[in-house]
């Protein structure tokens, strides 16, 4: 009998899983199904599915927005957690390759997720918060996970770097050489695996830089972008690709490229 349940409990395991991951396939449909992947993965305790998808949902939907960041970043804390104290790298000796992978997904999201909280709260967060944005991401780097979400750590570094006021420890040379890893590290054929990644270095290129023409030159790769390669090269990102391309577009014709 004991047997019985136990095959019983695999399999609604086995089902709900599956159906989380169906959910999240179909994210970007709506807002609603967005919120229900959210319930799902909360109840299969995937912490950094969960954390995702709510930054997802205040970035794509822009719905809830402060307190969907919140949560995100409250929920990758709690993975952090599960493994050691927050930054501090000597109480992750001994975890496996698995778990550090978790572990640097975690750090990331918390990371992200904070970043885009003080992009909507203003410079005086941002100073307040630089600080752990940039451990997040080192500890990726020292976990040796740089690979984590697209080469995350550059990217987020290259564009703390660049937002933030040089009197509050931004540095434009440390961005350039940030972006510049990032997109060789990403880029097949000139276009990245992550295209949001051309926006951001576009948006540098333009306001930082003062290189119009390289920054058009990376907006229109995003815009160049087939319904058939989002269905395949880009499968996994498709929603976010989509709006990537949207938001390509804005930006060429307010550039006036």
């Amino acid at each position: 009998m004991m047997k019985k349940w136990l095959l019983l409990l695999v399999s609604y395991n086995l089902f709900a899983i599956t159906n989380c991951d169906a959910l999240y396939e179909k994210r970007g449909q709506s807002l609603e199904i967005t919120e229900q992947a959210i319930e799902c993965f909360s109840y299969a305790s995937n912490l950094n599915k969960v954390s995702y998808l709510l930054f997802f949902k205040a970035t794509y939907f822009e719905a809830d927005v402060l307190r969907s960041l919140i949560d995100s970043y409250g929920f990758a804390k709690k993975q952090i957690l599960k493994y050691g104290n927050m930054f501090d790298f000597s109480s992750y000796d001994n975890l496996s390759v698995e778990e550090k992978r978790e572990l640097a997904l975690a750090y990331y999201q918390y990371g992200t997720s904070v970043s885009k909280y003080v992009e909507y709260k203003g410079k005086f967060e941002a100073v307040k918060r630089m600080k752990e944005i940039k451990s997040s991401m080192k500890m990726i780097l020292r976990l040796k996970e740089p690979q984590t979400f697209f080469y995350g750590a550059y990217r987020t570094l290259a564009i703390l770097n660049y937002k933030v006021p040089k009197i509050a420890g931004g540095d434009l040379r440390l961005a350039k050489k940030y972006f510049e890893k990032l997109m060789n590290l990403t880029s097949i054929d000139g276009l990245s695996d992550y295209p949001v990644n051309h926006i951001f270095y576009a948006q540098f290129l333009y306001t930082k830089n003062a290189n119009k023409q390289k920054a058009c030159s990376e907006l229109k790769k995003v815009m160049g972008i087939t319904d058939r390669e989002i269905e395949s090269r880009f499968e996994s990102i498709r929603y976010e690709t989509l709006k990537d391309r949207k938001d390509a577009a804005l930006k060429y014709k307010k550039y006036s490229c």
